[in-house]
């Protein structure tokens, strides 16, 4: 091999040496600029990011400020506006003040020239006292003379309730009697009389028709909606009605506690009981 050819080797190995260690550099420089670069701009974000918060602060003092001096503002306007209006009232007040001086010795003046009239009112009232007095005191008598009448009017009421159903009492017993005293006939002479019908005595009593059949004899009965515990009794009259007007009557023939049969009379005439008609043991 020549001379010059190892020569041009050595360089050219020298030289991708150095190329190589430039290389290296210049990859190490390019990631350290890169890095800086990405520090710059991380850094220029922050500042900016610091400015807007700082600017945004700085708007919301500006703001709070602005706020805080119209409040300051309209305080002190109110205050001006309190100051005249208690500066009017103190000039109303001494206005009043002297009024009331004014009237107090105008007060005076007049106690000294009501002294008189008080003791010729004193003179009136007692007198108009006695009179009230004596007033108050009939009343009172009257008033007592009053309830006692009308505590005398309610125990004449009692009474006559007592009365009244005192002689109720006696009028069922009576028609009880007569029932039996027609019994003990009948079961005296054998013969096969018919009990009488006796009517409802005491208080109003009200029933409806609930159901319309026949006896074996033929005969038409009613069934009602009331029996024993309502007062019924057999062999009792009672008178059926519809609105107004008279239908029958109907003998009571068998009674249960809420419940009685009666037989229909209907006293020559045509009219014929439905359900639902109205049972009274008196037309009054």
């Amino acid at each position: 091999m020549h001379i010059v050819t190892k020569i041009l080797i050595v360089f050219g190995a020298i030289l991708t040496i150095l190329l190589s260690a430039l290389t290296i550099s210049y990859a190490a420089s390019e990631t350290r600029v890169r890095e800086d670069y990405k520090n710059v701009v991380a850094q220029k974000d922050r500042a900016q990011k610091e400015v807007q918060i700082a600017q945004a602060e700085s708007s919301e003092k500006r703001s709070a400020l602005a706020i805080a001096k119209d409040a300051a503002e309209s305080a002190k306007a109110d205050l001006e506006q309190q100051i005249k209006r208690l500066q009017q009232e103190r000039a109303e007040l001494i206005a009043k003040a002297k009024e009331a001086e004014l009237a107090a010795d105008a007060a005076k003046n007049q106690v000294a020239g009501l002294g008189e009239s008080a003791k010729v009112n004193s003179t009136l009232i007692k007198s108009l006292t006695d009179e009230v007095s004596s007033l108050r005191k009939a009343q009172l008598e009257a008033s007592k003379r009053e309830t006692d009448l009308v505590d005398r009017l309610n125990d004449i009421e009692s009474q006559k309730q007592v009365l009244e159903q005192t002689a109720r009492a006696l009028q069922e017993q009576l028609a009880e009697a007569r029932l039996a005293l027609e019994q003990a006939k009948s079961s005296g002479t054998g013969t096969a009389i018919a009990a009488v019908a006796v009517e409802a005595v005491g208080p109003r009593i009200s029933a409806r028709i609930v159901k319309l059949d026949k006896f074996p004899s033929g005969d038409d009965l009613a069934e009602i909606n009331l029996g024993s515990a309502q007062g019924l009794k057999e062999n009792q009259k009672l008178n059926i009605v519809r609105g107004d007007k008279f239908v029958a009557s109907l003998i009571l023939t068998k009674v249960d506690a809420q419940r009685s049969v009666g037989r229909i009379d209907r006293l020559g005439t045509k009219n014929d009981p439905q359900v639902d008609d109205l049972v009274l043991n008196r037309l009054d």
